[in-house]
């Protein structure tokens, strides 16, 4: 159950928490069955970052009352409530780059901020 796959690093509580069409007693299931809910996949993101960025609030819900950490960052040092904050526009453009495209700009609580790839060849 909380063995990961190969190529994200993601184990089915991640899995379950990034696709739309699953439940969320999907993830009350998997936790009930022992599933680690502090295990990261490959680019730092706990489940409960997947569920906010993907604004799966019931999963959410459900991971935040079997006691999921908030403020522990992924790899780009965004924590659950950044993540959670993000317009879905710049959520594409997130999990675009998660899986390999544009950088960051700038970053704070409340703001994130690139620039689109077209401009960033541009750019001096």
């Amino acid at each position: 159950m909380n063995l990961p796959d190969r190529v994200l690093n993601r184990t089915a509580l991640h899995w379950a928490c990034s696709v739309s069409a699953v439940s969320s007693t999907t993830a009350e299931s998997l936790l009930k069955e022992g599933a680690d809910l502090t295990l990261v996949d490959a680019y730092g993101a706990q489940p409960l970052h997947i569920a906010a960025s993907l604004q799966k609030w019931d999963d959410a819900v459900v991971l935040l009352r079997a006691g999921a950490p908030v403020t522990q960052p992924d790899n780009g040092g965004n924590t659950v409530f950044v993540l959670a904050q993000l317009p879905l526009s710049y959520k594409t453009t997130w999990l675009r780059e998660r899986l390999g495209g544009a950088k960051d700009i700038f970053r704070s609580r409340r703001t994130f901020v690139r620039l689109p790839l077209e401009e960033e060849a541009a750019a001096p």
